[in-house]
C-alpha cells in the first residue's frame, strides 16, 4: 500500500503520464513511417530518388526541410521530387506527420531543367 501512495503523488503521477504520452506518440510516428515506406526497399548507405507527397502545397518551412534531405528537382502541386536522399534522411522524412506518402521516382523521367 505504501508504493501506491508514492505513485499517486502529483509530481510522480504527472511525470509518468507525460512519459506514457511521449511513448505513444513515438510508437504512432514509427508505425506511420513504416506505412509510408511499405514496399520501399531500403539498404544501408543507399541513395534514393523519391517523390514526397503532401496533402497541401508545401510552404517555405516544408521546402527548407525537404531541401535538407536531398537535391530538390521539382515541385508539382503537392508532390516534391528529390534525388540523392540517404537512407537515414528517408526514414526521418517518413516520420514527419506532414508527409502523406513517399514513393520511388525514376529520375530518367525528367527533372527541373526540362
Amino acid at each position: 500500500m505504501g508504493w501506491m501512495r508514492v505513485l499517486l503523488k502529483p509530481p510522480i503521477l504527472t511525470t509518468s503520464l507525460i512519459l506514457v504520452f511521449v511513448l505513444v506518440i513515438a510508437l504512432h510516428r514509427t508505425s506511420q513511417r513504416d506505412l509510408k515506406l511499405d514496399g520501399f526497399q531500403t539498404e544501408p548507405g543507399g541513395k534514393y530518388a523519391i517523390v514526397a507527397s503532401l496533402d497541401f502545397q508545401p510552404e517555405a518551412f516544408h521546402m527548407t526541410r525537404l531541401q535538407q534531405t536531398g537535391r530538390l528537382m521539382r515541385v508539382d502541386e503537392t508532390n516534391v521530387y528529390l534525388r540523392d536522399v540517404s537512407t537515414g534522411d528517408l526514414l526521418a522524412l517518413a516520420s514527419k506527420p506532414w508527409i502523406s506518402s513517399i514513393n520511388s521516382w525514376d529520375p530518367e523521367q525528367g527533372d527541373a531543367s526540362e
